[in-house]
């Protein structure tokens, strides 16, 4: 039964993602087929509409009658769906306080949500307003609720049993903290069994009698309630917790015990109802900030070497952490790795360069370094002063010509930071210092993402509060530890992923809730974990995607804007002579169709199969150019008379001579009334 809905929802994704045809007769379906060489050319080099025999050519040259504005509106209403399923564990009468919601319940709820937003890309023009560019993609999201099989349930609640009871053991008075793979493992399993694209579990195991909450690598990190795996499935413990964390003194999205629906929250009869619509509300979460976030930068261009140059400017000679730094820095790049493409290749450079031979890094962190004074919690009279470094100011410092074609390593050797064809470089500039007071950037983080570059600084500080608490406890940041900081930041700016934390829609704007901001993220000071869930894998992907798509759509629409214009009629017989009619009609056909398979696979989360199309279809961009560059050799321009002008002096004639006639007629009246008065 669940292959059979998975087929049906497959035939559904593949006939609605977009209103652009399809293929009807047997020829054509054929010449379809043969388009796609993507075992052969991957990257969708070649130009495979080239390869097809005549006959086949000239199946795909059919005129379906629209016009090019009706065209433009096709592309404009590209449609992506994913199918998202939730499953419900302890929900059968089996779980903590009985309780029984219907899935039918669950999904109503959901289908009411606004889960049918279009994919932005966000810049941030000051520190509250944020602009937004549609990317030309609608995303939609396809619920299916179903329970799991109550043996899940039994195995969750054992594994949390047998944790409790083997740490109550060791130490009865410490806090009951349960490893979070102790429920992995088991979840896991039933998601590789189910063969579900993606999932979210909701957990509601009975109590064991003691308060808990999942560890996620050591005592150090904040406990939590949810874990998202490396597979493409996260769940969330309703029983476990409340656990609270957040920014400790001001700021947006704490998690406080009434963040998540739980069912010692509800009293009576109308318990399973009443919980509804906030498990709606949870999975709403979930998808905004997990699975299908906004994008960060609309500037994504493909790229088949990515350099992530690292310029280490340090204050000392010979710097003492450099060795260390460039370890950490060598697992970062080893953990984009999963994040390419076919074709991709992503490398690390190293330069050092030091004060003493760069006057203007010294000006730049001269001009960013500031301090600013507070009132440590708890403190009633002691006022502490900080020093911090302004990234705004550092990256308009660093962006600077002067300074960006002149940076000399220690070796003397220039560092080249021009990328080639098909190249991408983003520098990372690494400000090492051998100061033993912690420093850090802006509002406490170590490094800061901006669309050209990443800037980060690593001092022999030890330890500092962070801003964030984890319970009653204030969360310290490890100065020394400048990877995983500095991967978070290469995530926004290569690939456009948000923070964990962030969500945005276009009514609300940008809204922060930290709740899944512990366990498995690269993002911030709530979590140390050091590797990427499924979440960052396949957004950073899905965006790569997007921003590309969202090229060739405006190149293709701008193109056939311009055969609008020139077209009296709005159709294709007006601006291409008859001998380039046909080829028009089978490269805009063509276009049309790779655009949609491009669609429907990332509907499927088939990244590689969507950007090869996305990739190939850039080949029927490039020969409708040509076509418009030959049409345009071939218009004549001649000054004619319209037709409707033509007959000007006959209307002429008839307006002169109904006057005279008038007045020929108000004068014999005029003179046969005199006659009568005389």
């Amino acid at each position: 039964m669940e292959t059979v809905r998975r087929c049906v929802l497959v035939v559904v994704t593949f006939t609605c993602a977009g209103c652009l045809g399809l293929p009807n007769t047997d020829l054509e379906r054929q010449a379809m087929r043969n388009l796609v060489q993507i075992t052969a050319d991957p990257l969708g080099d070649t130009d495979s509409f080239l390869t097809l025999p005549e006959n086949q050519r000239q199946a795909l040259g059919k005129d379906d009658g629209r016009t090019f504005k009706e065209i433009i509106s096709s592309l404009q209403k590209l449609e992506a769906q994913f199918v998202v399923d939730i499953k419900l564990v302890g929900f059968d009468g089996d779980g903590l306080h009985g309780a029984i919601v219907s899935p039918d319940d669950l999904l109503q709820h959901l289908v009411s949500l606004k889960m049918h937003t279009p994919a932005v890309a966000l810049q941030q023009v000051t520190e509250e307003i944020w602009s937004h560019t549609e990317l030309g993609v609608d995303q939609k999201l396809l619920f299916h609720v179903s329970k799991a099989p109550s043996q899940l349930n039994k195995q969750v609640e054992a594994a949390i049993a047998a944790e409790i009871h083997k740490r109550n053991s060791e130490d009865p008075s410490q806090k009951t903290l349960v490893p979070y793979d102790a429920v992995d493992t088991w979840i896991g399993e039933s998601f590789n069994r189910s063969g579900l694209l993606e999932a979210v579990y909701i957990l509601n195991p009975k109590s064991p009698g003691i308060p808990y909450a999942y560890t996620y690598s050591g005592s150090k990190t904040c406990p939590g309630t949810l874990w998202c795996g490396s597979e493409r499935y996260l769940w969330i413990d309703l029983t476990a917790g409340p656990a609270m964390y957040g920014p400790s003194i001001q700021g947006h999205g704490q998690v406080l015990s009434h963040s998540i629906p739980r069912m010692e929250h509800y009293k009576g009869t109308w318990r399973n109802r009443a919980i509804v619509p906030e498990l709606a509300a949870l999975v709403q979460s979930a998808c905004m900030h997990l699975l299908t976030p906004f994008a960060l930068d609309a500037h994504l261009s493909d790229w088949k070497e990515l350099v992530l140059q690292v310029i280490h400017i340090h204050d000392s000679v010979i710097p003492d952490h450099a060795a260390s730094n460039m370890e950490q820095l060598s697992w970062v790049s080893d953990e984009l790795q999963s994040l390419r493409f076919h074709g991709q290749h992503i490398s690390m450079r190293h330069a050092f360069v030091g004060f003493g031979s760069c006057d203007a890094c010294v000006a730049a962190y001269s001009r960013a370094l500031q301090s600013r004074t507070f009132r440590p919690p708890g403190a009633e009279s002691e006022i502490v002063s900080q020093s911090f470094l302004v990234s705004f100011i550092l990256h308009r410092w660093l962006s600077e010509n002067a300074f960006v074609n002149h940076i000399v390593d220690d070796s003397g050797a220039r560092v080249d930071l021009a990328a080639g064809p098909q190249q991408r470089i983003i520098p990372i500039y690494l400000f090492e210092l051998a100061i033993r007071e912690p420093l850090l950037l802006d509002d406490g983080e170590m490094a800061v993402a901006f669309p050209d570059m990443v800037i980060a600084v690593h001092t022999q500080g030890g330890e500092t509060p962070s801003g964030y608490s984890c319970g009653n406890k204030e969360i310290m940041i490890n100065v020394a530890n400048v990877g995983r900081p500095v991967l978070a930041a290469v995530l926004e700016a290569g690939w456009g992923v948000p923070k964990t934390s962030q969500s945005w829609t276009l009514e609300s704007g940008m809204r922060v809730n930290h709740l899944w901001s512990v366990g498995h993220t690269p993002f911030g000071h709530l979590s140390d974990v050091q590797s990427l869930s499924f979440s960052q894998r396949d957004v950073a992907r899905r965006n790569h995607i997007l921003a590309c798509l969202h090229e060739i759509v405006k190149v293709a629409t701008k193109l056939l804007g311009n055969f609008a214009d020139v077209s009296p009629t709005g159709h294709a017989y007006a601006v291409f002579p008859k001998q380039h009619l046909p080829m028009y009609f089978q490269r805009r056909n063509v276009l049309l169709h790779k655009l949609e398979k491009a669609v429907s696979h990332l509907s499927l989360l088939q990244f590689d199969t969507a950007m090869y199309f996305v990739r190939s279809s850039q080949h029927e961009v490039v020969a409708l150019r040509e076509l418009a560059r030959m049409a345009a050799m071939e218009i004549d321009t001649r000054l004619v008379c319209a037709p409707k002008f033509r007959n000007l002096r006959y209307w002429l004639v008839f307006v002169a001579g109904a006057i005279v006639g008038a007045m020929v007629w108000v004068f014999r009246r005029a003179k046969a009334i005199k006659s009568k008065l005389v």
